[in-house]
């Protein structure tokens, strides 16, 4: 699943506006998991939905204003960096 979702990662890090689609995937995706009792398949999507928030903080020239987005959907699946 790392080297998948690494990519997409990466290549969205100074994207905010579509690391917002993929965060909100990953983390429906992850509720999902958890929802139907598979708490232990959702840990992986979790720890790369954190990755993908960390990686649009991280990413030179992004705007605080631009990550407003995806700070608003990782509060809705409790991420924090």
């Amino acid at each position: 699943m790392g080297e998948a979702f690494d990519r997409l990662r990466q290549a969205v890090a100074a994207h905010p506006q579509v690391a917002v689609g993929l965060l909100d995937i990953i983390g429906s995706l992850a509720a999902d998991l958890e929802a139907a009792g598979l708490p232990r398949r959702s840990q992986p999507l979790w720890r790369q939905a954190r990755l993908v928030l960390a990686s649009a903080e991280a990413a030179e020239g992004v705007l605080d204003e631009d990550l407003a987005p995806l700070r608003r959907v990782a509060g809705r699946y409790g991420l924090t960096v």
